[in-house]
């Protein structure tokens, strides 16, 4: 079996800026799932997004049989309402760039 074009699909949630941490917790308390946050660039340390781990986040397993050598294509997707989701951009990287320890031969 060949997958040399093997594809795969993740999901993942946004992260908007205008919910932070308390926002986050209050939904957890109200449905049982927190949301994504923006924490606000502050003196010395940049802004970043979380995802809180919880039950609704699964991981992403990716198999492939010569890690030193895969290629990653991301296309992102702005999912819409009605109809089927709109490409907004694509890019690759090698899989070694993301994973260092990738490039090391498997034996």
């Amino acid at each position: 079996m060949d997958l040399t074009g093997a594809a795969h699909v993740g999901r993942s949630s946004t992260a908007w800026s205008n919910v932070n941490e308390k926002q986050s917790k209050n939904a957890k308390k109200k449905t049982g799932t927190a949301l994504p946050y923006h924490v606000k660039k502050s003196w010395g340390k940049d802004a970043s997004a979380v995802w809180p781990e919880g039950d609704d986040s699964e991981p992403f397993y990716l198999y492939v049989q010569d890690p030193a050598r895969v290629q990653l294509l991301f296309t992102l997707f702005d999912d819409d309402v009605i109809g089927e989701g709109s490409a907004l951009g694509s890019t690759y990287t090698a899989l070694s760039k993301v994973l260092p320890q990738s490039s090391q031969s498997q034996q």
